[in-house]
């Protein structure tokens, strides 16, 4: 599966502040074959790790 990813999915895995979501992020990332992470989506994801 051919995913293009987003911040919160991103971060729900990394950070972990909800459990279920973290899980249901996890497992989309697994059934992945090739993951495209656009530019803004990394801004994005490091704003929001210097803000935490």
């Amino acid at each position: 599966m051919k995913i293009t990813l987003d911040a919160s999915v991103l971060l729900r895995t990394v950070l972990r502040d909800d459990t279920e979501q973290a899980a249901a992020a996890e497992a989309l990332l697994a059934r992945a074959t090739l993951l495209a992470i656009p530019v803004p989506v990394f801004c994005e994801f490091s704003w929001v790790l210097r803000r935490s």
